[in-house]
Protein backbone atom coordinates (compact mmCIF):
# COMPACT_ATOMS: atom_id res chain seq x y z
CA UNK A 1 0.00 0.00 0.00
CA UNK A 2 2.50 2.09 0.61
CA UNK A 3 4.11 1.87 -2.81
CA UNK A 4 1.07 2.88 -4.28
CA UNK A 5 0.63 6.02 -2.11
CA UNK A 6 3.90 6.78 -3.05
CA UNK A 7 3.16 5.97 -6.74
CA UNK A 8 0.18 8.05 -6.82
CA UNK A 9 1.91 11.30 -5.26
CA UNK A 10 4.95 11.11 -7.44
CA UNK A 11 2.47 10.80 -10.26
CA UNK A 12 0.49 14.15 -9.18
CA UNK A 13 3.95 15.63 -8.61
CA UNK A 14 5.17 15.00 -12.04
CA UNK A 15 2.18 15.86 -13.99
CA UNK A 16 1.99 19.03 -11.83
CA UNK A 17 5.46 19.81 -12.99
CA UNK A 18 4.94 19.15 -16.66
CA UNK A 19 1.43 20.69 -17.46
CA UNK A 20 0.10 22.35 -14.59
CA UNK A 21 3.31 24.92 -13.83
CA UNK A 22 4.34 25.37 -17.03
CA UNK A 23 0.75 26.29 -18.28
CA UNK A 24 0.59 28.92 -15.45
CA UNK A 25 3.84 30.34 -15.96
CA UNK A 26 2.83 30.32 -20.11
CA UNK A 27 -0.33 32.52 -18.63
CA UNK A 28 1.81 34.28 -16.28
CA UNK A 29 4.58 35.51 -19.35
CA UNK A 30 1.06 36.17 -21.84
CA UNK A 31 0.22 38.61 -18.95
CA UNK A 32 3.21 39.92 -18.87
CA UNK A 33 3.54 40.49 -22.61
CA UNK A 34 0.29 42.12 -23.08
CA UNK A 35 0.96 44.42 -20.13
CA UNK A 36 4.08 45.87 -21.68
CA UNK A 37 2.65 45.76 -25.15
CA UNK A 38 -0.18 48.18 -24.18
CA UNK A 39 2.45 50.03 -21.72
CA UNK A 40 4.36 51.18 -24.78
CA UNK A 41 1.42 52.10 -26.69
CA UNK A 42 1.79 55.56 -27.72
CA UNK A 43 -1.48 57.60 -28.84
CA UNK A 44 -1.13 59.61 -31.82
CA UNK A 45 -2.21 62.88 -31.33
CA UNK A 46 -2.89 65.14 -34.76
CA UNK A 47 -0.83 68.02 -33.99
CA UNK A 48 -1.75 71.31 -35.82
CA UNK A 49 -0.26 72.76 -38.72
CA UNK A 50 2.86 75.35 -37.52
CA UNK A 51 1.75 78.95 -38.69
CA UNK A 52 4.93 80.59 -40.23
CA UNK A 53 6.40 84.15 -40.83
CA UNK A 54 6.40 84.28 -44.78
CA UNK A 55 6.80 87.11 -47.42
CA UNK A 56 5.11 85.13 -49.78
CA UNK A 57 0.78 85.57 -50.16
CA UNK A 58 -0.48 82.78 -49.59
CA UNK A 59 -4.18 81.42 -49.81
CA UNK A 60 -5.99 81.00 -46.22
CA UNK A 61 -9.19 79.86 -45.39
CA UNK A 62 -10.67 80.03 -41.98
CA UNK A 63 -12.97 82.48 -39.81
CA UNK A 64 -12.80 85.35 -39.03
CA UNK A 65 -14.34 87.76 -36.38
CA UNK A 66 -14.16 91.19 -36.14
CA UNK A 67 -15.68 94.58 -33.97
CA UNK A 68 -13.95 96.60 -31.11
CA UNK A 69 -10.02 96.00 -30.76
CA UNK A 70 -10.96 92.27 -32.53
CA UNK A 71 -9.89 91.41 -35.78
CA UNK A 72 -9.74 87.98 -35.13
CA UNK A 73 -8.90 84.95 -38.03
CA UNK A 74 -8.75 81.51 -37.19
CA UNK A 75 -7.16 79.52 -39.95
CA UNK A 76 -9.21 76.05 -40.86
CA UNK A 77 -7.49 73.42 -39.37
CA UNK A 78 -6.43 75.30 -36.29
CA UNK A 79 -7.35 76.64 -33.09
CA UNK A 80 -5.65 79.88 -31.99
CA UNK A 81 -6.69 82.99 -34.17
CA UNK A 82 -4.18 85.21 -35.07
CA UNK A 83 -4.44 89.06 -35.66
CA UNK A 84 -5.54 90.60 -38.94
CA UNK A 85 -4.88 93.80 -40.73
CA UNK A 86 -7.07 94.67 -43.62
CA UNK A 87 -5.59 95.92 -46.89
CA UNK A 88 -7.95 94.50 -48.81
CA UNK A 89 -9.45 98.04 -49.62
CA UNK A 90 -12.47 97.35 -47.41
CA UNK A 91 -13.51 93.87 -49.16
CA UNK A 92 -13.16 92.27 -45.66
CA UNK A 93 -15.99 95.29 -43.65
CA UNK A 94 -18.09 95.44 -46.75
CA UNK A 95 -18.74 91.32 -47.01
CA UNK A 96 -19.72 91.40 -43.44
CA UNK A 97 -21.71 94.10 -43.80
CA UNK A 98 -23.66 92.59 -46.99
CA UNK A 99 -23.56 89.04 -44.85
CA UNK A 100 -25.54 90.85 -42.21
CA UNK A 101 -22.90 89.68 -39.69
CA UNK A 102 -23.24 91.67 -36.67
CA UNK A 103 -19.94 92.39 -34.96
CA UNK A 104 -18.27 89.65 -32.70
CA UNK A 105 -20.17 87.49 -34.76
CA UNK A 106 -17.85 84.36 -36.86
CA UNK A 107 -17.77 84.40 -40.58
CA UNK A 108 -15.96 81.90 -43.03
CA UNK A 109 -13.54 83.49 -45.20
CA UNK A 110 -10.92 82.65 -48.29
CA UNK A 111 -8.28 85.47 -48.51
CA UNK A 112 -5.16 86.12 -49.73
CA UNK A 113 -2.74 87.60 -47.03
CA UNK A 114 1.15 87.59 -45.85
CA UNK A 115 1.82 85.95 -42.05
CA UNK A 116 4.26 88.42 -39.95
CA UNK A 117 5.33 88.88 -36.67
CA UNK A 118 2.99 90.61 -34.27
CA UNK A 119 2.18 93.91 -33.82
CA UNK A 120 4.24 95.92 -30.73
CA UNK A 121 1.24 97.84 -29.48
CA UNK A 122 -2.26 98.44 -29.13
CA UNK A 123 -4.82 95.15 -28.70
CA UNK A 124 -3.18 92.97 -31.96
CA UNK A 125 0.04 92.68 -29.57
CA UNK A 126 -1.32 89.94 -27.43
CA UNK A 127 -1.16 87.61 -30.68
CA UNK A 128 1.87 85.87 -31.95
CA UNK A 129 1.08 86.63 -35.56
CA UNK A 130 -0.30 89.67 -38.20
CA UNK A 131 -2.02 88.20 -40.78
CA UNK A 132 -1.99 91.22 -43.55
CA UNK A 133 -5.42 90.27 -45.36
CA UNK A 134 -4.42 91.64 -49.42
CA UNK A 135 -7.33 90.33 -51.30
CA UNK A 136 -10.77 88.75 -50.02
CA UNK A 137 -11.71 85.86 -52.34
CA UNK A 138 -14.35 84.63 -50.58
CA UNK A 139 -17.16 85.48 -47.34
CA UNK A 140 -19.89 83.09 -46.46
CA UNK A 141 -21.94 83.24 -43.31
CA UNK A 142 -21.76 79.36 -42.55
CA UNK A 143 -18.38 78.65 -40.43
CA UNK A 144 -19.14 75.01 -41.29
CA UNK A 145 -17.34 75.19 -44.38
CA UNK A 146 -13.99 75.58 -42.26
CA UNK A 147 -14.54 71.83 -41.90
CA UNK A 148 -14.52 70.76 -45.26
Amino acid sequence: MKTGLCALILGVVVMAGCGGAESAADDAAGSADAAASESSEVAVVESEPVLEYSDTTELFRGIVMTGPEVDEFIPCGHSEAVWFRDRSGGKLERASRDLGIEMLHPFYVELRGKLGPPLTSGPGARYGILLTVEELLEAAADTARCAN
